[in-house]
């Protein structure tokens, strides 16, 4: 695995680098890049706000209201 490119080296801001298994299928024509998931919570804002529709004051009432 490690001759065919299979496990890549991942940068996580809290843990730093790491190897792990990439893409297991390689394709001529397509390029897929292996990133870092983001941390847990980091994008619950934008995910608020375009699932459910909430704008920034209705985020930060829940969050004052400790419902988030």
């Amino acid at each position: 695995m490690r001759e065919r490119g299979i496990f890549v080296t991942v940068d996580r801001p809290q843990r730093g680098p790491f190897v792990m298994p990439g893409r297991p299928v390689k394709m001529s024509n397509s390029s897929a890049e292996v990133e870092a998931a983001p941390l847990l919570g980091a994008d619950k804002a934008a995910l608020c706000g375009e699932w459910l529709g909430l704008s920034p004051q209705g985020l930060a009432a829940l969050k004052a209201a400790q419902v988030i």
